[in-house]
This record gives C-alpha cells, structure tokens and sequence, in this order.
C-alpha cells in the first residue's frame, strides 16, 4: 500500500521523457510483467483458500474488524509505499516497497464504538502510538548480482486533528541501506531521512479518507553533495459497505523524472477471523491466523492475548537516491524489483510484537539517471526481521 524519491529529481528536469510518453507506458516500464504475475498469483490463491473456510455467523468482536485500510506495516517509504506500512502505506515514501501498507495501522487513534471503522486491538489513546524497526538482507550471490542490507527505524505519534476520529498520524524515520556491489560504480551506503504527515479524517460512518505528505532526502550523505530531497503524497478514498469489506481507491504522487503518478485501489476483505486479505494494488498481501499458536484473555494486563498470523505478500520496490560517482559527477540511481515474501507475525495486544519474512526477489533493475544505462542483477534471496512496540 509509499515511495521512491528522486533524490536528483529537483535538478534534473531537462531528464523528463518527452510529453509523447504515453502513461501507460511509464507504468509498464515502472512495474515488470513478471511483478503483475506475482500479484494475480496471490490473489487467487486467497480467493481460493478462503472459498474453503467457512465464515462463522456471529460478527467480528469489536477490535477484529478491518479498520479502513489494512494492518501491519507503515514504513518510510521504502519502496513506494513502504516496507508494509500500515493500511495505504506510510505514504510511498522514498526507497519502500511499492504499495500501500497492509490494513489500517495499529496506531490509528479512533472510537471503539465506530461499525465500519474499528480500530485494531491494542490501539492507543494515547500521543504516542509505535516504535519500529526492521532488518532486511539480499543475499550479493555472483559478479552480476546486487546485494542490500537495510536497517530501518521509525516512530510514530497522534494528535487529534481537529478530534481522534479525525487524527494525524507523523512518522519521523531513518533508513540505511549497505550495499554490496562489486565492480559497479556505486556507494558503499545510502541514507533516507523522512517525515510522514498522514490525516485520516472520517467524512460520515462508511466513508475515510487517508492522505498523505513525505517530505524527505534520500542521498549518499557521505559524499554526494546534492540535496536528494523529494516529496511524495498520496489521497486515497476508503468505502465500507459493510463491516467486513472496504474498497479502496486513489493515487499517489512520486516526485519522479521517470514516472510521477499512479493509481492505487482494491478491496481490503475480512471474511472471518482467520482470514483478511488485501487485494490491493500495487501491493496484496493474504494472511491466515493460526488458532493454535494464538490465545485471548480475560485480562490482558496479566496474560496478553497474542495473535500469530502466517501470510503470503508482494512488494513493488522502487527506491532512488542522489549520489557522486567515482569520477566526481553528481547522478541519480534507480533500483527496482519485485518481491514475494512468505511472513510470520506475532501480535501481543499492547506489547512487543514481532515478524519474520522470507522472500524471493526478481524483475531487479538499476539504472543512471544522467546515462538511462541499466543493468539487471541477477534474482536473489531476502530475509526480513522486524519489532514493533
């Protein structure tokens, strides 16, 4: 559910593809087919494990309903909407994951009583709402291949804006990313620093609206001198028609040379407690509770009900940052893949919760912005850690 920044982007407007470049041409060349693959794959197989489960009768209790927008990941940006920021991502910030995040974040300040917006369980009421940090490693491999080691922190608070069912969620963050590239002309580190401003005001009892504001730098701040700042946004619209399904549609702003908007929807759907899916574009993502590792309790202070959930996801990532090369030219680069996670997560309702990811990544692409030379390392493997609080 945000994105890339073009750390150059500022500067290089004389770089912008010609007024004949057709949308849809910038999309394809944005988002590989093998991507679009992936992302039909996962949809039909939630569609078919969930044909499989039988809903139960009685309505979701109050704190399990789907907010407006999924649950789960909120992250810079890094990848066009973040590492899995929570319901339409944190914003698509820069270097992020593609997309929006999945289901409405567990920070969202709002009333328990509301029907179709009900916030998740564990939801504060208070200033603060989480602190993040997540891990992330892409095996190098051969001479062809690329490999990344991401560190990402971030914390985030809400105030009312004008009241809670009306709250503004900030997201200060930092990023860095090791890269491992032998023989290519890039740095050894990269750095994204961010601000996500996010209002999700409530228009009547089936309508939300999310949007978005990233300000950001993302640059080579040990040698490379340009500025690399950028400012993404998105507006996204979310319907409920009933208290189970949430429709979603909108478009996000990418402040890139190469491609400045694209559109965002779908359907965020929880049929029953063991299942929700995010049948969302450009980032689905279907998870399946697992009963016997998960427990409720009459006092939560005492025994803490814990959730653990098993899910299948795709991620678009589409990150740039400005850099100096070894001759001393100041360039932007591009790097682009898609990626197919297997995660566990570990939900403690007002403690520390925790995730673990496996993925594959493929359709990987990096790219000059003064030269348009690209080249394309080879698929690799990615594991994933994360801790929330």
């Amino acid at each position: 559910m945000a994105g890339i920044a073009v750390p150059g982007g500022r500067g290089a407007a004389s770089s912008r593809p010609s007024a004949g470049i057709g949308v849809e041409n910038r999309v394809a060349r944005a988002v590989p087919s093998w991507c679009w693959v992936g992302a039909i794959t996962i949809l039909l197989s939630g569609a078919i494990g969930v044909a499989q489960t039988p809903s139960p009768s009685s309505p979701l209790p109050d704190g399990l309903a789907t907010s407006g927008v999924s649950d789960e990941l909120a992250g810079p940006p890094s990848a066009l909407v973040a590492s899995r920021p929570e319901i339409l991502g944190s914003a698509i910030p820069l270097g992020m994951p593609l997309g929006m995040p999945h289901s409405m974040p567990q920070e969202t300040p709002a009333d328990a009583e509301d029907d179709f917006f009900t916030p998740p369980r564990g939801t504060r009421q208070t200033f603060f709402q989480k602190l993040q940090f997540d891990g992330t490693w892409l095996a190098g491999g051969s001479s062809s291949g690329l490999g990344l080691s991401d560190l990402d922190a971030k914390l985030v608070v809400a105030l009312p804006a004008p009241t809670r069912q009306w709250p503004m969620l900030i997201t200060p963050g930092w990023s860095t990313h090791f890269l491992d590239a032998p023989g290519r002309d890039l740095p050894a580190r990269l750095d994204d620093a961010y601000t996500e401003f996010r209002w999700l005001p409530r228009l009547s009892e089936r309508l939300l609206l999310d949007l978005v504001v990233t300000p950001g730098v993302y640059r080579d701040f040990d040698h490379s001198t340009a500025d690399g700042l950028r400012v993404t946004s998105h507006a996204a619209a979310v319907w409920a028609p009933n208290r189970r399904a949430k429709l979603v549609l909108g478009v996000a702003y990418l402040d890139r040379p190469d491609l400045n908007w694209l559109p965002i929807g779908g359907l965020l759907w929880t049929p029953n407690e063991q299942w929700q899916l995010d049948l969302l574009f450009p980032q689905p993502k279907i998870a399946r509770r697992i009963d016997g590792l998960s427990h409720r309790s009459a006092d939560a202070a005492l025994d803490p009900e814990v959730e653990v959930w098993l899910y299948l996801a795709g991620e678009f990532g589409d990150w740039q940052w400005a850099i100096q090369r070894q001759d001393g030219q100041h360039d932007t680069i591009t790097y682009r893949d898609c990626r197919l996670l297997l995660g566990l997560q570990r939900k403690a309702i007002g403690r520390l919760d925790s995730r673990i990811e496996v993925g594959y990544v493929f359709s990987r692409k990096l790219e000059y912005l003064s030269t348009s030379s690209e080249s394309q390392p080879d698929g690799t493997l990615l594991l994933r850690a994360g801790l929330a609080y």
